[in-house]
């Protein structure tokens, strides 16, 4: 396995999880009505990284796709 492969499941597995964390943090917000300090950042922190995971997790994709074919 290349280690461009490697990096690309890592970014991807960092994608899911903090959308997953976001979720959650989300859907408990709606269910609870008092919106917390601590839950607030940690939904933005995980909002950023969700973004941040997507656009490498892409990039790495390419660079991958483009180190087999080529």
């Amino acid at each position: 396995m290349t280690t461009e492969l490697k990096y690309t499941l890592i970014f991807y597995l960092i994608f899911f999880v903090s959308g997953f964390i976001f979720h959650r943090i989300n859907s408990r917000k709606s269910a609870l009505k008092s919106e917390s300090f601590i839950l607030n950042k940690i939904a933005s922190v995980s909002g950023i990284i969700l973004i941040i995971s997507f656009a490498c997790g892409i990039t790495m994709t390419v660079i991958t796709i483009t180190k087999f074919l080529g």
